[in-house]
């Protein structure tokens, strides 16, 4: 038996071997890209492609489309032709007048008036005193086919003698139109009558009279912003022969009136209305003020059947007549033409501005330096700031084209629309077609008959090259 400090130190037997130690983790992804591959060998080389076919030579026949002068350069059409290379433009030249005369009265013709059908395509009327026929009042309905006119039957609307017509469309009212004029027959008392168109037929409603007193230099337009609803400037006998303007209005085919105002109250003639088509309710009426010996103008305000009125201004200090006025459709500018009896007698126009109720006036400006009458201005519906005058030059018909810059104007050379000598002129332009316009007088070449002829100004486009990007 050993000592016990040393049976302490002694090694006992192996114990028995331990359980299977649980399985690693993975371990982590190695974040070191493996070394590239070696490059392949370059391909061989392709073969040669083949040789091209030798080129035709130069010359090529080809059938030619039209004229082909010598050295023209050509262009080749889809369909295997050539042309010439042109410069055209498209649209029509201006041709004053366009057409050949026709006749609306086959008798002696006065007191001409017209206005075409804002809603009727190619559609206008005349009025007209018939000298045949113990001057009475009658209107009758045209219809233009290209430059061609032709006449319906004429309808009677005064069964007396007629001193004067004035018509206007009402633009909100389909077909329907209404003449106002002095009935002579009817002791010249004021005098007005609806009518309404129906392909080339005119039925007519009652008479109405507006003042009971001799009336002259007579005007009637409607209001373009408000339907039935019209404005009639005339001189007044009742007093002191004085401008006065009047407002109706039509219900069915009937007018009534409210009451007369004063424009001047001194001595008037030539009498001229326009409304302005881009200020509702808002008109001009111009005059010759006799005792001031000057041309005159006035804005006029329609609210209703009362007609409100700003200043006076003068738009030519020593007096014009055969005065006429019309606004262009794309501002709130007009132009006055006239015959100028301060610069003897030459055919003169001026430009007018509506401002509230201010109208001011920028300078004259000559358009013919011939005595000159009947001068009658019209501005084109559709291109902005251009427009015509006809008139009496001399004894000759004559247009002249106008343009205007702010309150300058431009004129082209005139053109005569009859060679022969002519009265009482009406101009108004076709609705429908770009450019083109009627004028309607008394041919005193002719006996005086009524005639009307179709005008075209030009409506060319800038000129191009007829190439393609082919």
């Amino acid at each position: 038996t050993l000592p016990a400090a040393l049976q302490s130190q002694l090694v006992g037997p192996a114990g028995p071997a331990g359980a299977a130690g649980a399985a690693g983790s993975d371990g982590a992804d190695s974040t070191v890209a493996g070394p590239a591959g070696a490059a392949g060998s370059a391909g061989a080389a392709g073969a040669a492609g083949a040789a091209g076919a030798d080129g035709v030579g130069g010359v090529k026949d080809f059938v030619a489309s039209g004229t082909l002068p010598n050295g023209s350069p050509v262009i080749l059409k889809a369909d295997g032709t050539v042309e010439r290379v042109d410069i055209i433009s498209s649209g029509l030249a201006q041709s004053i007048p366009a057409g050949a005369e026709s006749l609306f009265n086959s008798g002696y013709t006065v007191y001409i008036s017209g206005a075409t059908d804002p809603n009727n395509a190619n559609k206008f009327i005349v009025a007209y005193a018939d000298g045949s026929n113990s001057y009475h009042g009658k209107v009758v309905v045209g219809t233009i086919s290209g430059t061609t006119i032709s006449f319906g039957t004429p309808v009677k609307f005064n069964a007396g003698s007629t001193n004067g017509t004035t018509i206007s469309f009402d633009p909100n009212t389909a077909n329907q139109f209404i003449v106002a004029y002095p009935g002579v027959g009817n002791n010249g008392y004021g005098s007005t009558v609806v009518g309404t168109i129906a392909g080339t037929s005119i039925s007519l409603g009652t008479v109405v009279v507006f003042n009971s007193y001799q009336v002259a230099e007579i005007y009637v337009e409607f209001d373009p912003s408000t339907a039935g609803k019209f404005v009639i400037a005339y001189k007044d006998y009742s007093g002191s022969y004085q401008c006065s303007v009047i407002a109706g209005t039509v219900s069915g085919t009937t007018p009534s009136f409210g009451s007369v105002v004063t424009i001047s109250s001194g001595n008037t003639a030539n009498v001229g209305l326009k409304f302005d088509p881009n200020n509702a309710g808002k008109f001009v009426v111009i005059y010759k003020q006799n005792s001031a010996n000057q041309g005159e103008a006035r804005v006029g305000t329609l609210t209703g059947t009362s007609i409100s009125l700003g200043t006076s201004a003068v738009y030519n200090g020593i007096t014009g007549e055969h005065l006429s006025l019309d606004f262009d459709t794309y501002t709130s500018k007009f132009v006055v033409a006239f015959r100028d009896q301060s610069n003897a007698h030459k055919g003169t126009a001026v430009v007018g501005t509506i401002s509230g109720t201010t109208v001011s006036f920028g300078s004259k400006f000559v358009f013919d330096t011939v005595y000159s009458t009947y001068t009658r201005v019209a501005f084109d519906p559709n291109t902005s700031g251009r427009f015509v005058i006809a008139y009496k030059s001399a004894s000759l018909g004559k247009t002249i084209v106008g343009t205007i810059s702010g309150t300058n104007i431009s004129f082209a050379n005139a053109d005569s629309f009859d060679t022969g000598t002519i009265d009482m002129i009406a101009v108004f332009f076709d609705s429908v077609t770009l450019g083109k316009f009627i004028t309607v007088y008394m041919d005193n070449g002719n006996s005086g008959y009524g005639t009307a002829v179709v005008n075209q100004l030009s409506t060319l486009t800038a000129p191009a090259a007829n190439l393609t990007a082919d």
